[in-house]
């Protein structure tokens, strides 16, 4: 396989290359200094102090964690499953992606400002909206988001030309199989809430609007905020734990809309009364590299070498010339036509409990492995690389980006340290790389079902500072609001919810939602 190729296999890229998947991502351009005002990058800890490793030690600590990983990589985690992996690429992908998605044309359409704001908009679904990313959009429908068909004509695939290139509004979704379809239900969410307002009206009242534009315009809130929801009540809460969450809010998890109740920003957009204690910012949020390339890798100790796609059809993640299939999606695509082969489409069931569906035959669904210091043994071998070892790559790379090791950091926390041994690899006593401490941290405090402090907080303070930090987020706009596709009574929704609600291929199929 082609080295290009083999790139896009994995949607959370690690390679020094790599600067596509987080733009302009280069530890040159990243000051440590306390007056540098970042615009898209930046640290959360430009004080603290770095260890400059040898390579070799990082290598010898890489063949460590395959050595530990054995033929499984971790156990399985019953607390988060497989969906969520996934869901964690997708959401990574959102905040790195084009400066100039539709909701930052819409805060500010004279563009006099530098775009580079990450935020949690759905961009990569959106692209730059109606007008300017016309091929996202159907004009048979208005205000609806184009569907592709597969093999057997049936909507289970992205739009494509006729090249097999997927029309959307970031790339990367369409590398992997499983991300591919998860973008896939989010065009068919917003179609279906496109729907329930046609027939019951804007949140809020009961007109009805006769309006396109006023009804993409609410779909695409809608669906904004309900993701949103899920990030913030659901995922951070499965893959930091319910202490991390309340330690950041100060609170209840329950009342987590609290958070955005403390925040005000003045004139020039800064933000003022910030709660979050680590992750600090001024006019904008921006990505932290502690958080890009050290807590949020934690998902690689999750991926499973195989995959139960649907009932029918199952997949390895990567292709290693054996004819085996592989989620990489071009060869999940017919020769002729270029779109999805027939029974391809993923079983969400399988992913993720869905309302409406009981789980299929096997137990499923299938559980993500736990976060500790493993990793798949296919990660150990990435296809077409010369460096094929991801561990050692996430190594090299918090080295090349000076991030300050685990301990340091836990201290500075003033959080409990977990003690992890490696001075037999010659690395010193309490200089842990940060990537390999927040798994070990995970594995020692919490059998690996959820991170600890340090890499816990981490996540959750720049994922709910995006949030903060967006004028046009739920928690900016309407800390009080709750979700209301459900009925009035809900007040809640789930990656699960999102999957029946948009009417994605499950087994059995679920109960129509309700208009």
């Amino acid at each position: 396989m082609a080295q290009q190729d083999a790139q896009v296999l994995f949607d959370m890229r690690t390679s020094h290359s790599s600067a596509g998947m987080h733009r302009g991502l280069q530890s040159e351009r990243i000051p440590r200094s306390l007056f540098y005002n970042p615009s898209v990058f930046g640290r959360m800890f430009p004080t603290l102090p770095f260890y400059d490793y040898d390579d070799d030690m990082l290598e010898r600590l890489a063949a460590k964690i395959q050595e530990d990983s054995g033929e499984t990589g971790g156990e399985n985690n019953e607390r988060i499953f497989a969906g969520f992996t996934f869901f964690g690429q997708f959401v990574d992908h959102d905040i790195t992606f084009d400066p100039t998605s539709s909701l930052e044309r819409q805060n500010d359409p004279e563009a006099i400002r530098n775009f580079r704001t990450p935020l949690l908009e759905l961009d990569s679904v959106y692209g730059s909206g109606r007008k300017a990313s016309p091929h996202l959009y159907d004009r048979e429908q208005p205000g609806k988001l184009l569907i592709g068909i597969d093999k057997d004509g049936q909507p289970n695939d992205l739009p494509r030309n006729r090249q097999g290139v997927a029309l959307i509004g970031d790339p990367r979704n369409d590398e992997n199989l499983i991300v591919s379809q998860l973008h896939l239900a989010f065009l068919k969410f917003h179609n279906q809430v496109v729907d329930h307002i046609k027939a019951n009206g804007v949140e809020g009242g009961t007109a009805i609007p006769a309006d396109d534009d006023v009804i993409f315009a609410e779909a695409q809130r809608v669906v904004r905020w309900n993701y949103q929801w899920i990030v913030s009540h659901e995922f951070l809460r499965l893959v930091v734990g319910e202490e991390t969450i309340r330690e950041v809010i100060g609170g209840d998890p329950e009342e987590l809309a609290r958070i955005g109740g403390l925040m005000a920003q003045d004139p020039l957009g800064n933000i003022l009364d910030q709660p979050l204690k680590h992750f600090r910012f001024t006019e904008e949020p921006y990505i932290p590299v502690e958080f890009a390339v050290g807590a949020y890798r934690f998902g690689h100790s999750q991926v499973r070498a195989f995959y139960n796609i649907n009932k029918d059809f199952r997949a390895q993640l990567f292709p290693d010339g054996s004819g085996r299939p592989s989620l990489f999606v071009r060869q999940n695509l017919t020769q002729d036509t270029k779109v999805l082969e027939s029974g391809r489409a993923v079983d969400w069931v399988r992913f993720n409990k869905v309302p409406g569906t009981s789980p299929p035959e096997g137990g499923f669904p299938q559980p993500g492995l736990t976060i500790d210091g493993k990793l798949s043994p296919s990660l150990f071998r990435l296809p077409g690389e010369e460096m094929a070892s991801l561990a050692l790559r996430n190594l090299l790379r918090g080295k090349a980006f000076a991030l300050p090791w685990g301990e340091r950091i836990a201290r500075k926390m003033r959080v409990d340290r977990v003690e992890v041994d490696l001075t037999d690899l010659g690395i010193p006593s309490g200089r842990t790389p940060l990537w390999y401490y927040v798994l070990k941290e995970a594995e020692l405090r919490y059998a690996g079902q959820h991170l600890g402090p340090v890499g816990g907080r981490i996540v959750a303070e720049v994922l709910l500072g995006l949030l903060v930090g967006d004028p046009k987020s739920y928690l900016s706009q309407d800390p009080d609001w709750r979700p209301f596709l459900l009925g009035d009574n809900a007040n809640d929704f789930t990656l699960g919810d999102l999957f029946a609600f948009a009417g994605v291929p499950t087994f059995p199929p679920p109960s129509s939602p309700s208009s």
